[in-house]
């Protein structure tokens, strides 16, 4: 335990400070990480190949091992952009991600003309599920509290290291989304609603 929060501190402080960097320098660390993921470690590399050729039985192997390849890659922008949360600014979040359809949440806080789905079922005590898949950098969605009244609340599967598991929330929640895990989201939600938070 205490080795692991040794190495956390070293880890935190090492990132906070190169994370001061702008993103599109800190994607030099993202190639980095890329050769060590596929070339030096070969990151869960029999779980990847055989969940591709099962979901690709007609690619040839090439095919595959570009997938795999490509994949990497996007793991490794995936895990730079999610560290550039620690100094993302509300504003900087908003801009990095670009929400399609925003007529959505539009007057949400300005006015009550063209009141929209989202608003109208917030005003009717209707609660929204929003089901998203792992595509893109589903971490940057933070910013979205920031366009809706709703209290919203994020399903995630606990980190077995603390320490790690607390840092990968605080980043998840800065702009506040309320994260709950995966084995006490009814409880969760059920204490939410007792406080009058749900609908």
């Amino acid at each position: 335990m205490i080795l692991n929060k040794i190495f956390f501190c070293i880890f935190y402080g090492f990132v906070w400070t190169i994370t001061l960097l702008p993103l599109k320098v800190l994607y030099v660390f993202s190639d980095i990480i890329f050769v060590i993921l596929y070339y030096i470690i070969s990151y869960r590399k029999d779980i990847i190949q055989n969940n591709l050729k099962n979901s690709f039985p007609q690619k040839t192997i090439q095919e595959i091992n570009l997938i795999h390849k490509l994949y990497i890659r996007h793991l490794s922008d995936i895990i730079i952009e999610t560290l550039k949360i620690i100094h993302l600014s509300e504003n900087k979040t908003l801009n990095i991600v670009r929400y399609k359809n925003c007529d959505l949440f539009d007057n949400l806080y300005k006015n009550n003309k063209n009141r929209d789905l989202i608003h109208n079922l917030y005003n009717n005590n209707k609660s929204i599920i929003l089901v998203m898949g792992h595509y893109g950098n589903w971490e940057l969605l933070i910013g979205f509290p920031l366009l809706i009244k709703y209290i919203c609340i994020a399903i995630y599967k606990p980190l077995k290291n603390i320490y790690f598991d607390s840092f990968i929330n605080c980043l998840r929640g800065k702009f506040g989304t309320k994260m709950a895990a995966m084995n006490q989201i009814l409880k969760t939600i059920l204490e939410y609603q007792q406080k009058k938070f749900l609908p």
